[in-house]
């Protein structure tokens, strides 16, 4: 067995969480299928469960570098619920050696997963571990966003208007909230937007999420990891700004706006060097201003590149709706109604949004919010808001539920706090794991215990 984070004093103070969450374990093992009997080992996979919990895993439908994805049954009523359980293996393991950037990473996104309540954000349904194994259960959704886009341009279709307004509406909707609530999400690219068969939107992945306090607490902690490329502002890509903004969120969002109507494909290629990227977002925006230059990125050799891109013609960003409305909108239908008024209103309502939300002017992008707020009667997101009550039930988040939304924060800021307990205790062992280890695996202690306090009594449906 591995060592792991656990508090070995021999006295009588009560040992974090972990321990009594071990002693609730009921092992099973979980195969998954495969052709060649050679690789049986490589293709069993272990999960623990706890006994409170009456769900059974069912297939792995998800393998990444840290982490092993299971869906799994819950009996509810006379029917099934369906759940995704996702296995951080060895991540609090001693012998792995995990960082504690790593580890407060874990914590992070465990706090988060718990905290936020809105219906286009994925949300925890139950948190346990087993020895350095840390699972984590949420609604199972069936779609990536990602796939969906691979689906349709292999089948050279694009999706309706109308769902891409509702797509738009939710996901603007799940992140004007994770803003209010002072969270960054750092990583939304198609991959990391789950879609149900209803066309119901889910932001998942908050692995590289973090705080977006102002004050000393948000300074002093040190954030360097960034999200997919391609989905990535071009001023943490540049190193103009050294951590992950509201902004760079909403231009993040915008790449997977404009991908809709760009026939399904991403914006921005990676391929080859920066200056190629670049070149990709010249044709979209076109060349910034020397002044715009000279304010943001004059620093290292940002300019030479900003000042190098090439971009002939048009920039896209001009013209993509519009092209789109041409080949997928009937302009006059079956019954002889002409159409033009409201595709005209849809062409604007979109060239606007994504003027707001891609720009080389990070201060003057438009925030998420204000997008949905100043569009509620005027555009295209009126008639859901109208129409859905779950819309409703979103706008209302941001005007009423003053009370939740301060709780949330509270939460947050408290996890904030522990982080910066682990990483004090680091600066004055001079930086070393070996230093003063006693004090520092406590810090830990407090902060997985933090985490992972009541995700285990029953779980959410």
């Amino acid at each position: 067995m591995s060592k792991q984070y656990n508090n070995n004093n021999n006295n009588n103070k009560k040992t974090p969480g972990i321990i009594s969450i071990i002693k609730l374990q009921n092992k099973f093992l979980e195969q998954s299928s495969s052709d060649d009997d050679d690789n049986e080992n490589n293709n069993t996979f272990q999960f623990i469960i706890p006994k409170t919990l009456p769900i059974k895993p069912v297939e792995i439908i998800g393998i990444g570098s840290f982490s092993t994805v299971c869906r799994a049954e819950a009996e509810f009523g006379n029917g099934k619920i369906s759940f995704a359980i996702k296995k951080l293996e060895n991540a609090l393991s001693k012998e792995t050696n995990p960082s504690i950037a790593d580890i407060s990473r874990v914590a992070r996104e465990i706090i988060i997963l718990k905290t936020i309540s809105h219906p286009f954000l994925l949300k925890a349904k139950g948190i346990w571990l087993s020895n350095s194994d840390v699972y984590i259960a949420t609604q199972h959704v069936e779609f990536e966003l990602g796939a969906l886009f691979e689906r349709h341009r292999h089948m050279e279709t694009n999706f309706k208007i109308e769902e891409i307004e509702f797509f738009s509406y939710q996901l603007l909707s799940g992140l004007a909230y994770l803003h209010n609530i002072g969270i960054v999400h750092c990583d939304l690219c198609p991959r990391n937007i789950l879609i149900d068969r209803y066309g119901h939107l889910c932001i998942a992945d908050f692995g590289l999420a973090r705080p977006s306090f102002n004050g000393v607490l948000w300074n002093k902690l040190k954030f360097n990891s960034i999200g997919s490329t391609a989905y990535t502002a071009p001023e943490i890509v540049l190193n103009c700004v050294t951590k992950c903004t509201y902004a760079s969120d909403i231009w993040s969002a915008g790449c997977i706006l404009f991908e809709f109507f760009n026939n399904n494909k991403a914006a921005i290629s990676t391929r080859n060097s920066v200056q190629n990227m670049f070149n990709c977002i010249g044709s979209i925006l076109g060349r910034p201003n020397s002044e715009l230059i000279r304010r943001l990125y004059n620093k290292n050799d940002n300019a030479n590149i900003l000042n190098s891109i090439v971009c002939d013609g048009v920039p896209k960003i001009k013209t993509v709706v519009q092209e789109y409305i041409d080949k997928n909108v009937v302009i006059v239908d079956e019954n002889n109604n002409n159409n033009i008024g409201d595709t005209k209103m849809i062409v604007e309502t979109f060239n606007m949004i994504l003027k707001q939300m891609l720009t080389f002017d990070y201060d003057k992008r438009a925030n998420a919010k204000d997008l949905l707020i100043k569009n509620k009667d005027t555009s295209i997101f009126s008639s859901l808001i109208d129409e859905w009550q779950v819309g409703k039930d979103v706008y209302e988040m941001f005007t009423n539920n003053i009370e939740n939304l301060n709780n949330v924060k509270n939460i947050l800021k408290e996890n904030m706090k522990l982080e910066l307990d682990v990483y004090d205790a680091m600066a004055s062992s001079g930086g070393s794991n070996n230093s003063n280890e006693d004090n520092i695996d406590m810090k830990v202690y407090q902060l997985i215990e933090h985490a992972i306090r009541d995700g285990v009594e029953n779980l959410i449906v």
